[in-house]
């Protein structure tokens, strides 16, 4: 994903300025969903609506991008074509201010992610912009925590008028239907994007934890006996699981809920300040010992109570 802000944009600028009570709650809450929309134009150039040139994107001869005053317009990210017809996204808000998308209340809770529009006719062009749309919306609810399967958090804008917090448009539903896809295959297909990279994340860490062991350990083996099997087995699945969620922002994924809760309350892992645990930083050797000695002494613990 690329990032070319709009600050020419009114709507980053009465963010920036935190104009009202509704940005300064959008910004210190978060966004609590994601809003699916298109365009409505048979134009799939990102140039149209994000500029100006970084050089990817080609020049809008007519600069009428959205990186201007006077539009009460503006999203949190574009997915379209560049100037040598690929597909990319272009974050263009940050994802924490209040975005001018809805036409209603979803402005006050919705990240808004929009799609540039061909000429509906193209299977291969509304494969590629619904791929990108999966890695970036997986991306989005891992990222904040968000179910896509829990009901209002992942919507089209057709979906938020039925629901009354947005302006009455049909999209995406209008194009995508065409090729026999709905945002119910696509809130699935999101789900299941997001289980896949938690796996690769998992093992990815898990190699990590061993090779950081070996070096610092070698094959020594610490023998722990008369530690019933069973205790020890869900302590060590607690520490793995806690470990697992290196990576995550502070918002960690809900399949980690009951690790992490194992972990805090068996003093596993202690927050730093205001409750913030850190959940997206790499974890260092340092705290890796830190982790595995608590993990030892907790074990000790269950000993003598036995």
């Amino acid at each position: 994903m690329r990032q070319l802000y709009l600050t020419n944009n009114d709507c980053y600028k009465r963010n920036t300025a935190k104009a009202d009570s509704r940005y300064i709650r959008f910004q210190e809450r978060g966004p609590q969903g994601i809003m699916m929309h298109s365009t409505g134009a048979d134009n799939p150039n990102l140039r149209r609506y994000v500029g100006p040139d970084d050089g990817n994107l080609g020049v809008n001869i007519y600069g009428n991008h959205w990186n201007n005053p006077g539009l009460d317009v503006c999203v949190h990210a574009f997915i379209g074509e560049t100037k040598d017809g690929s597909v990319e996204c272009y974050q263009t808000l940050p994802w924490n201010y209040r975005g001018w998308h809805s036409g209603a209340e979803a402005n006050d809770t919705h990240i808004s992610i929009e799609i540039c529009e061909d000429d509906l006719k193209s299977a291969a062009y509304f494969r590629a912009t619904r791929d990108m749309a999966l890695d970036v919306v997986s991306e989005l609810c891992m990222e904040f925590g968000f179910d896509p399967l829990t009901n209002g958090i992942l919507i089209d804008h057709s979906e938020g008028a039925a629901m009354g917090i947005a302006s009455n448009h049909g999209d995406v539903t209008h194009w995508w239907s065409r090729f026999g896809y709905s945002m119910n295959h696509f809130r699935r297909d999101v789900a299941r994007r997001m289980k896949e990279k938690e796996n690769a994340m998992k093992k990815e860490i898990e190699d990590f934890i061993r090779k950081e062991i070996k070096t610092a350990v070698g094959n020594i083996k610490i023998p722990m006996p008369n530690v019933d099997a069973a205790a020890a087995n869900a302590a060590q699945n607690a520490v793995n699981g806690a470990l697992s969620i290196w990576g995550t922002q502070d918002k960690h994924s809900r399949w980690a809920d009951d690790a992490i809760q194992w972990a805090k309350d068996n003093k596993l892992v202690n927050g730093h300040e205001a409750g913030n645990f850190g959940w997206e930083k790499p974890i260092t050797r340092e705290e890796l010992i830190t982790i595995l000695h608590r993990f030892s002494l907790m074990l000790e613990q269950r000993q003598k109570a036995q």
